[in-house]
């Protein structure tokens, strides 16, 4: 081995580089994280800037297939759901225990057959609704609309209810 500070050979040349240059290796590859960081910075800001005005509430047009029902030319009749048995049926809107009809089917039947029979009669109530909570059976509201036929009702609305 030659000394640290010998002279070089004459034949090395000094211009060129020391170390040969690896050759560049081309990647096809796109990294796509800087773009989803800037899509994340933009939703965060357009979510922090944009006030939301309850002024400026959607107003959504009426129903084009129904109308209200006057309820005082309906006889109404509410039926609140009890699990395992029929409908608890209420002669009048709402629930309330001095309207509530109990006992079995045939009473039941007697009593509301009266009570449209007598809303009729009034010449006030020309049509039934019968207001009935989601839970209540298909079978207990078509019970009341035969009555309703029964009675001369000549039309009939059902409505489902919220549970209170």
């Amino acid at each position: 081995m030659a000394p640290a500070n010998a002279p070089l050979p004459e034949d090395v040349e000094l211009d060129g580089p020391l170390l040969p240059r690896r050759s560049m290796e081309e990647t096809t590859e796109m990294d796509i994280t800087p773009m989803i960081d800037i899509t994340f910075l933009l939703l965060i800001f357009f979510l922090v800037a944009s006030a939301m005005d309850p002024q400026r509430a959607i107003r959504l047009p009426k129903a084009r297939f129904g109308d209200g029902v006057d309820p005082d030319t309906a006889a109404i009749i509410t039926l609140g759901h009890q699990p395992g048995e029929l409908a608890a049926v209420y002669l009048g809107n709402g629930k309330l225990e001095e309207n509530r009809v109990s006992g079995p089917w045939r009473e039941v039947r007697q009593q509301v057959l009266e009570y449209l029979e007598q809303q009729l009669v009034d010449g006030k109530k020309t049509t039934v609704l019968i207001k009935a909570e989601g839970a209540v059976s298909e079978g207990d509201v078509n019970r009341i609309e035969q009555l309703a036929g029964e009675a001369g009702y000549s039309t009939l609305h059902i409505a489902v209810m919220n549970e209170d």
